[in-house]
């Protein structure tokens, strides 16, 4: 049996460590969205963002802590998406009416 050159040895100590603890170090050093508990009246910004303790001034939420509801996608505010009668229609608008309905309640 022929010895490992030194060099070699050292890159397999050193890699074969690394490559197993990857996949499970990555996903905690990346780190995921902060993630807290606010209450107060919520301003709706579009269909899966919502601004607590914000004021709408002029059709906009200002101020406030943003939040965006984690695991909904939803189309940006101005986003127009074809019906299937083949009409355009305003779904980001549609999307953000929807998520007012239910804050409201």
């Amino acid at each position: 049996m022929r010895p490992i050159p030194a060099p070699a040895l050292i890159h397999a100590l050193i890699l074969a460590p690394a490559l197993i603890l990857a996949p499970i170090l990555v996903p905690i050093l990346a780190g995921s969205p902060a993630r807290a508990d606010v209450s107060g009246p919520a301003c709706v910004t579009d269909g899966n963002t919502i601004s607590v303790n914000g004021k709408r001034k002029s059709r906009r939420c200002v101020g406030g802590s943003k939040v965006r509801l984690d695991g909904i996608d939803a189309p940006e505010l101005k986003q127009t998406c074809r019906h299937t009668n083949g009409r355009d229609f305003l779904c980001g608008r549609f999307a953000a009416a929807f998520l007012l309905d239910h804050v409201k309640k």
